[in-house]
């Protein structure tokens, strides 16, 4: 059964425009009264004693903090009482500084503001990440197969779950409006490989493809999408693909019903594979030295045993069990069967740039 981890879940969110002001006011006002007072004895004693500015400052602080020295000058009776009022007022403002910083510390507020530090450098850092904005039923569904495929994920989303599965405990969830660029610049969308568009609503989901066209142009964008207007507006707008729930949910009961065999085949695939072979892909890029060569001759050439089942073109339409005879092109992506080690193989060949001799 899977179990909750609420608390342990709370230590990866990062809370973007809320709170962290009121934080840093109520620590920071009291320490600006403290040196308002500082400034008001000193000039006080500078004024009533006719005293100079650093004796003034010296009497100043021994008096602010009780430390029981005697007095730098005799006082006069308006000295007096100028430092009876400026004990009063420093007892006061120690007490408050001192309760501020006993409350910044008790309330975990020194432990939040290290924790945020903490997520914000590691959010610095990431590239090539998956960010998945809208962390409700399908976000979650979204971010679980990203991290079994072994991406990185960072979710955004206003009102998050509380409580979260064991197995997505540790995402890293920035609590925000993702349509906002500040949150979606937290998330480092710029440096993201993909974004999936997963909010409430179709209105909301166009907002944030037109946000990324400018914020991130280099990601793949894949936004949900309710209605078929909608799917033709999220895709002027930027998004790479735009899935229908409803649509496609309903080709599988049609499929499960239809043609069990190939959708029970096609499920196992998708999510990993039966024992060590999964469905996958490889994209063949600029000035591999695979270009130009059949499917035949790649094979012979990385000795490796992957079924090539698909190539999808960057133009037209994608091949469907090709040929041993089909030639490689630039930014064909080869979608295959194989176990891990025979696709990594194949990546590390594909990634090999050609010899000066074979361009």
């Amino acid at each position: 059964m899977t179990r909750s981890r609420g608390l342990a879940s709370h230590t990866r969110r990062l809370h973007v425009g809320s709170g962290g002001g009121r934080v840093s006011a109520l620590f920071w006002r009291p320490l600006v009264l403290a040196v308002l007072v500082l400034a008001f004895g000193t000039f006080g004693y500078m004024c009533a004693e006719g005293w100079p500015f650093l004796d003034s400052l010296y009497m100043t602080i021994i008096t602010m903090t009780t430390v029981g020295f005697g007095e730098v000058r005799t006082l006069d009776p308006v000295g007096q009482e100028f430092t009876i009022v400026l004990v009063i007022v420093s007892v006061v403002v120690g007490a408050l500084v001192l309760g501020t910083i006993t409350s910044f510390v008790v309330e975990g507020h020194l432990h939040g503001a290290i924790v945020t530090r903490r997520l914000r450098r590691r959010l610095s850092r990431l590239k090539d990440h998956i960010v998945v904005c809208g962390f409700g039923r399908m976000g979650m569904a979204a971010v679980r197969s990203a991290l079994q495929q072994g991406a990185t994920c960072v979710a955004i989303d206003e009102h998050p779950p509380d409580n979260l599965p064991d197995d997505l405990a540790d995402v890293t969830i920035i609590c925000g409006d993702a349509t906002v660029p500040e949150v979606l610049s937290e998330a480092g969308v710029e440096r993201a490989a993909g974004v999936v568009c997963a909010l409430d609503t179709d209105a909301e989901n166009l907002m944030l493809a037109l946000t990324l066209q400018e914020m991130a142009p280099d990601a793949r964008v894949v936004a949900r999408s309710t209605d078929e207007p909608s799917e033709a507006l999220l895709a002027r707008a930027g998004a790479d693909v735009v899935i229908c729930p409803y649509r496609t949910a309903g080709f599988q009961m049609a499929a499960a019903l239809l043609r069990p065999g190939v959708h029970s085949f096609l499920q196992v695939m998708a999510a990993g594979g039966s024992g060590s072979f999964r469905l996958n892909e490889v994209t063949v890029p600029l000035g591999s030295h695979l270009i130009g060569m059949s499917l035949a001759e790649m094979q012979e050439e990385t000795q490796t045993d992957v079924r090539i089942v698909g190539v999808g073109k960057p133009w037209g339409e994608p091949i469907i069990n090709p040929s041993g005879s089909t030639i490689i092109s630039e930014g064909d992506q080869l979608i295959l069967v194989g176990t891990e080690e025979q696709v990594n193989r194949l990546l590390r060949a594909v990634e090999r740039p050609a010899r000066p001799s074979e361009r």
